[in-house]
């Protein structure tokens, strides 16, 4: 048997009316985010940081899932968040970011941070 690392689980910090959506790097994990998600709390946004979709600790599952089950995802959180807070803005690291992009072509976040982000190949 595994022993599950808990820095593979997503989080949330509850905090004021704004909210930000932090998201993980391909093959990382919302303990990626973590600091950055504390230090934002302290500064009174409610963050939340999800685990994106096969990112949950066994890198065989990230074989199994496909780019609109990121995008899906993505998009899901930042609806739940909207139906919650205020105003709501989203980071993205890497991946992440991409996602983060793809939100704010869907969605009307308060603003948008993309770090390490690959718009073209």
């Amino acid at each position: 048997m595994t022993a599950r690392n808990p820095g593979w689980d997503g989080f949330e910090l509850p905090g004021g009316d704004r909210g930000v959506l932090l998201l993980h790097g391909f093959s990382g994990s919302p303990d990626e985010v973590r600091e950055l998600g504390a230090r934002l709390n302290i500064q009174g946004y409610s963050v939340r940081a999800p685990a994106l979709p096969g990112h949950h600790g066994d890198v065989l599952e990230l074989d199994r899932v496909g780019e609109q089950e990121y995008l899906d995802s993505a998009l899901d959180w930042f609806d739940r968040a909207s139906t919650t807070f205020h105003k709501n803005f989203v980071v993205g690291f890497s991946m992440g970011g991409a996602l983060a992009l793809h939100i704010a072509q869907h969605r009307r976040p308060a603003g948008v941070v993309t770090v390490n982000t690959p718009v073209r190949m």
